[in-house]
């Protein structure tokens, strides 16, 4: 009888000294923690005990925020709660981002373009129409040639990408209404992108990468060249790419872990050289590098 309760009593330490541990671990290795903010924002300023004179109340608030980007153990409880909620479950835990098959994300504002949800009005259209005709015209009064050349959106061009349940209406897009317009010239690079072989954006990320940025610019300038004989001064055909990987911002928003960073390709260029041109009235890069935070 006494044996079983001195066992119990042991449990009963054991099982305190192991939770208050577990609570206090965060807190008591925070000096020595090595965490990745892997979000796109600055760590939580040091708490300040006084403030614009007088103690400040915000104290409390301001300590909290502080441990919660520093607790040690941080990076490896997002690593493993990515892991499970978008690994093994498929759903964002991020409601600015769409899971979408074999690993691919897409940025949830732009689903409105997508689906045709977000069709702009034939009011607000007209008006849109009717200000890039007056900056065309305050242009051409300059001797400048005015070029409209949109972005498309990521699931525009991997729409195969697209979680099943987004169904794409089959009404034109507000860039189909763009382009269409009257008295504009527009550059229309989605089937310049869409002929690619190579993957042309990023998986983590909403932007295209290198090489779909020099497939993009190759089609503007081409444009710029046929319409005010202005050649660009750029080796299409040398550049050279490297392999590399990237988490990318819809990445980071998932706090993906660094094991399921995405490949993709940068341009290896060795300077980079901006032009103007008065004729044209545009800032045209025509060599590009990856940033530091792209590389990383």
């Amino acid at each position: 009888m006494i044996q079983g309760e001195a066992i119990k009593r042991i449990g009963s330490i054991v099982f305190c000294a192991v939770f208050f541990a577990m609570a206090l671990a965060p807190l008591v290795l925070m000096p020595w923690a090595q965490n990745s903010l892997t979000e796109n924002r600055p760590p939580a300023p040091a708490p300040m005990l006084f403030a614009e004179g007088g103690l400040n109340l915000s104290l409390p608030g301001e300590v909290e925020e502080y441990f919660k980007d520093r607790f040690a153990g941080r990076t490896q409880l997002i690593d493993a709660y990515s892991t499970v909620v978008g690994g093994i479950f498929a759903v964002s835990a991020n409601d600015k981002v769409v899971m979408g098959r074999d690993g691919w994300l897409f940025f949830q504002e732009t689903l409105g373009d997508y689906d045709g949800s977000a069709a702009l009005s034939d009011g607000d259209m007209d008006l849109l129409i009717r200000n890039l005709r007056e900056i065309k015209l305050a242009a051409e009064a300059r001797g400048q040639t005015f070029l409209i050349a949109v972005a498309p959106n990521k699931n525009t061009i991997y729409k195969e990408y697209m979680p099943s349940r987004y169904i794409r209406e089959d009404t034109p897009t507000n860039l189909d209404r763009l382009l269409a317009a009257e008295g504009l010239d527009c550059i229309d690079l989605r089937a310049t992108l869409l002929s690619s072989d190579q993957m042309i954006y990023y998986k983590t990320d909403s932007h295209w990468n290198g090489l779909g940025s020099r497939i993009a610019a190759r089609e503007i300038m081409l444009t710029i060249e046929e319409k005010t004989g202005v050649k660009a001064d750029f080796d299409w055909e040398g550049a050279a790419y490297a392999d590399g990987v990237i988490i990318g911002a819809l990445g980071r928003r998932l706090y993906l872990p660094t094991h399921r960073r995405s490949l993709t390709v940068f341009m290896k260029m060795p300077h980079r050289r901006t032009r103007r041109s008065a004729d044209i009235g545009v800032w045209m890069t025509c060599t590009l590098r990856p940033s530091p935070a792209e590389r990383s």
